[in-house]
């Protein structure tokens, strides 16, 4: 149902000439497709996305970059992902590119960098994903023989949790 009503605004944003409407509308169904587990589906809705931003200075191409990164991570073409949270500046994406690579020690540079903007701002919501991605690093670091790592895995889930009880 969700699909078809995607479909029909966005042929109707397409008739409309208004690029950041049709952008919404095409990264929204595209964030449905990954969510029903086909990201692979996804990414000529981002393609189109971009296409139709192609003039655009404003934040949205960003918002676009980072869900096509989301979804190229999900199958696994790493190379891609990396280049669209590069341009999307989106640290977390990073992160996780660095993982699926399995360098936890990369991933943990680019968590970090997401916490410090997440206590920067105030943003709890990405103090939580910053914690808990620097948890997951952590626990790869010991897997890969970081006696200390376990630690600090344990010290970043903790104030993960903290962070959602408050």
């Amino acid at each position: 149902r969700a699909g078809s009503a995607y479909d029909k605004g966005i042929s109707e944003a397409r008739r409309s000439g208004k690029p950041v409407d049709l952008a919404t509308l095409l990264v929204n169904k595209g964030i449905l497709l990954r969510n029903l587990g086909e990201p692979e589906k996804a990414l000529p809705f981002y393609k189109e996305a971009l296409a139709a931003l192609a003039d655009d200075k404003g934040i949205m191409k960003t918002a676009v970059r980072s869900s096509r990164g989301d979804a190229l991570l999900e199958i696994g073409r790493l190379e891609e992902a990396q280049r669209d949270f590069t341009a999307g500046n989106n640290t977390a994406g990073l992160g996780d590119v660095a993982m699926a690579q399995g360098r936890p020690q990369a991933a943990i540079v680019e968590f970090k960098k997401l916490l410090e903007l997440a206590e920067a701002t105030r943003q709890g919501d990405y103090l939580v994903l910053a914690r808990l991605g620097l948890g997951r690093a952590y626990l790869a670091r010991q897997a890969q023989g970081d006696k200390t790592a376990a630690a600090k895995a344990l010290e970043n889930f903790s104030k993960a949790v903290a962070q959602l009880e408050d």
